[in-house]
């Protein structure tokens, strides 16, 4: 057990247990729970190898910045931390509340699908209006950003020609400030009680498009990967109840004009989670799954030559 959780396990009273929860590769985490109780009193998170620390640091310096809003957020707090040159641990506070799951369908999100997204647009738009990003930059400089990274990509996955994608889109358009963004904003980082009563795992907050998060929570949706590819073309492609839908929710947080933008940000961004050239490592593993997901689509795009939302 790291010293930082059996000094604050140590100085717990009463019957306690800890457990082990999915982590990502070369973290630990490990949640202390109450006699009796269903959620995490505090959840211990220990990286050794550099990634992870860096993501550490990168989670804890978040939860600074959100500090002052975090009851209001629905975001953990810092309770410990400590960095050594073997590793690093971050200490934060236990959120209620379960995951939810949902089925999602051409003719729109319903029942409580459609209340929990309701419930997570509303979450961002108070994110955007209390938070400010952790960079001022706008969202044309972050599209120059990450057009060259992804002419950089190795490998050549991420493909470098969705940087001609963002520089087009980018093209004209006026130089509007990023928004604050959780960064992995998907439904199994949302927590549930009675409406949304937590979000988890902040090491992804950034600047980027006021868009980021609404669209990583829809394409991120429980389905297979390859109902993926169909939902991808029915929330941004196709005359159909969810596109409807999904751009009624994007005008609540940018005006029109600056969508395809935000869409070949948000989607040039993802690419490089998903393939691991952010801060978040990928195993081998996960980085085939992720272009065996991903390559139907981008080839779908190429055949239409891209554009779309929401001409």
């Amino acid at each position: 057990m790291h010293e930082l959780v059996w000094r604050l396990w140590s100085r717990e009273t009463g019957k306690k247990a800890l457990a082990p929860l999915p982590a990502d590769p070369g973290q630990v985490t490990l949640a202390c729970f109450g006699a009796g109780g269903r959620d995490p009193v505090w959840i211990a998170k220990i990286a050794r190898d550099a990634a992870g620390r860096q993501r550490l640091r990168q989670e804890r310096a978040a939860l600074a910045q959100l500090a002052p809003w975090r009851t209001q957020l629905l975001a953990p707090g810092e309770l410990d931390w400590q960095e050594t040159e073997a590793d690093a641990c971050l200490i934060e506070s236990g959120l209620g509340g379960r995951l939810r799951y949902w089925r999602t369908r051409r003719d729109g999100l319903r029942g409580h699908g459609g209340e929990l997204a309701e419930s997570v647009v509303a979450w961002i738009i108070k994110f955007q209006s209390l938070v400010a990003p952790p960079r001022a930059v706008s969202v044309r400089e972050l599209a120059a950003e990450y057009a060259a990274a992804l002419r950089s990509s190795p490998g050549k996955w991420p493909p470098p020609d969705w940087a001609d994608a963002l520089e087009d889109a980018s093209a004209g358009s006026e130089p509007r400030p990023a928004a604050p963004i959780h960064g992995d904003l998907w439904f199994g980082n949302c927590l549930w009680r009675e409406g949304l009563s937590g979000i988890t795992d902040w090491c992804g907050f950034d600047a980027g498009s006021p868009l980021d998060d609404l669209l990583s929570f829809l394409i991120k949706c429980p389905a297979r990967p390859r109902e993926r590819h169909s939902l991808f073309r029915a929330y941004f492609f196709e005359d159909c109840a969810l596109m409807r839908q999904t751009r009624a929710w994007a005008a609540r947080l940018a005006p029109p004009p600056a969508w395809r933008l935000c869409f070949y940000l948000f989607l040039a961004r993802r690419l490089r989670w998903e393939a691991g050239l952010a801060n978040q490592p990928r195993s081998e593993q996960e980085r085939a799954d992720a272009r065996a997901e991903w390559t139907p689509t981008l080839a779908w795009l190429r055949e239409r030559r891209f554009p779309a939302p929401w001409s």
